[in-house]
């Protein structure tokens, strides 16, 4: 399927890293390849999972069952991206980054 993750998708993820940069000391590299990568592979998944649900029957428990299994190997290798340090504010004080 191929469906790439695109900018719009990519701003819920870089609003939520602002907001997480003024209280956490590490964050998600958003800009690594992987990264971007990775959630284009378990949007494909969703996609698949969801053709396989309306299939039904014991194949389409079947496909969704390795399915499930493809989307859990790829959440894991998102979460073994590197994060990136971060240097927290003299104040940890949550303010809106929009």
């Amino acid at each position: 399927l191929g469906i790439d993750i695109d900018d719009y998708d990519m701003k819920v993820f870089r609003l939520t890293s602002e907001i997480s940069k003024q209280c956490f000391p590490l964050v998600i590299d958003l800009d690594h390849p992987a990264f971007r990568r990775g959630l284009t592979k378990l949007k494909d998944i969703h996609l698949a999972m969801e053709a396989a649900r309306e299939q039904g029957g014991v194949l389409g428990s079947i496909k969704r069952g390795v399915l499930g299994a493809r989307a859990g190997f790829n959440f894991l290798r998102l979460m073994m991206i590197p994060a990136k340090a971060n240097d927290l504010p003299a104040t940890s004080r949550l303010e809106p980054v929009w």
